[in-house]
């Protein structure tokens, strides 16, 4: 065992997680998809408040090449679903720039980790791993994809057999450094492959 900084802990969060190759390895294990990565922007604002609320994302990478918006939030606060969904709604909103095409130009895929002291009392907070992903329904029970973004939550206190492997490592060691010390030689075979 060695002892580590907590992840619960902002500032050790973001820097654990503003590595290119950290970010880009989780967001292919969270995501399944790949994203070009030069630098993790952290406590980002867009340059103009949008909406009431002015916002600043934890972690946040734009990968222009391919249109996508990678938000990380690490979040203890108990109104998490509605903040989340604020701050993804947010990165929506934002490339609306006229009412001339309201098409939005980039996938925005937000990923939540619930980091609370311990685990979370809201009843709804039964998961390890929850995707909103705004596609709707018709009524044969079809789902119709017509977005790509995602808003994802992750709650390392939950982990079990239903876990996805690939997020249940990224899980297992945030859980595990909550209490600030962790058995390293548990990750050495497990994180950071594709």
């Amino acid at each position: 065992m060695i002892e580590v900084a907590s992840l619960r802990y902002d500032v050790i969060f973001k820097k654990a997680f503003s590595q290119p190759d950290v970010f880009r390895q989780f967001v292919h294990d969270v995501l399944g998809i790949s994203i070009k990565v030069d630098k993790v922007q952290t406590e980002y604002k867009y340059p103009e408040t949008v909406g009431y609320v002015d916002i600043q994302y934890d972690l946040f990478v734009e990968d222009v090449e391919n249109r996508i918006i990678v938000e990380i939030q690490n979040i203890k606060e108990g109104d998490f679903f509605d903040r989340s969904l604020y701050y993804h709604l947010i990165g929506l909103v934002e490339q609306v720039k006229s009412r001339v095409g309201y098409r939005f130009e980039e996938t925005v895929y937000t990923i939540v980790v619930l980091t609370g002291v311990s685990r979370p009392k809201n009843p709804n907070v039964d998961f390890s791993m929850a995707v909103s992903d705004f596609c709707p329904v018709n009524e044969r029970g079809r789902k119709l994809e017509v977005y790509g973004h995602r808003l994802v939550f992750l709650n390392p206190w939950l982990r079990n057999e239903q876990t996805p492997p690939n997020v249940n490592a990224w899980l297992e060691l945030i859980e595990d450094s909550l209490d600030e010390q962790i058995d390293e030689n548990r990750y050495r075979a497990t994180c950071g492959r594709d």
